[in-house]
């Protein structure tokens, strides 16, 4: 009897319309914060420069995200166009990482609090398309750690031990390879 009364008490109010609806929330519209082919450099612990290649921009959504390549530049003085060209690509090995690429998607929902360790130098031309696959590259929202600490690390596990044996270049990641194999 108990439980009738209630689920009767329940099947009135769900009977009854609501007198004011719940409004819809109305989706934010990001725009990214790097243009494709920006180079970006940033200081590394060491005092020297590192760099960093966007290698897409994507308009109009609700993240806005930017694929971003850490490269392995680590010089004393600003790297120039022809440097990020020439650069590869930053494979990581130190902690759990196991010859991974630094290429990752990046969100600009925490941006402010790292825009003033980033700077636009130049900008390249690329011939890639990406596309957002989630499971081809990670997403970030930090580029301090997983850009810049990530580069510190690497850099300073290097000292004692070698270099990956894996090599990527930027130029495989901006210009489309002409021979087709079937």
């Amino acid at each position: 009897a108990k439980r009738k009364l209630v689920l009767d008490k329940y099947l009135a109010k769900l009977q009854t319309e609501r007198q004011k609806p719940r409004q819809r929330r109305k989706k934010v519209i990001r725009q990214p914060i790097f243009e494709k082919g920006d180079c970006l450099t940033f200081k590394l612990k060491d005092g020297n420069f590192g760099g960093a290649v966007v290698l897409e921009a994507v308009r109009n959504t609700e993240h806005g995200l930017n694929l971003i390549a850490t490269t392995r530049i680590n010089q004393p003085h600003s790297p120039t166009r022809k440097d990020f060209e020439n650069a590869e690509v930053l494979i990581n090995t130190f902690g759990n990482w196991k010859d991974d690429a630094s290429i990752q998607w990046y969100s600009p929902i925490r941006h402010k609090e790292f825009a003033h360790l980033i700077e636009v130098v130049d900008n390249i031309r690329i011939n890639i398309d990406y596309t957002q696959n989630k499971y081809r590259y990670g997403h970030i929202a930090d580029l301090g750690i997983f850009v810049i600490e990530s580069a510190n690390q690497q850099f300073k596990m290097e000292e004692t031990t070698p270099r990956p044996k894996k090599r990527q270049t930027i130029k495989e990641l901006i210009v489309k390879n002409r021979w087709k194999f079937w």
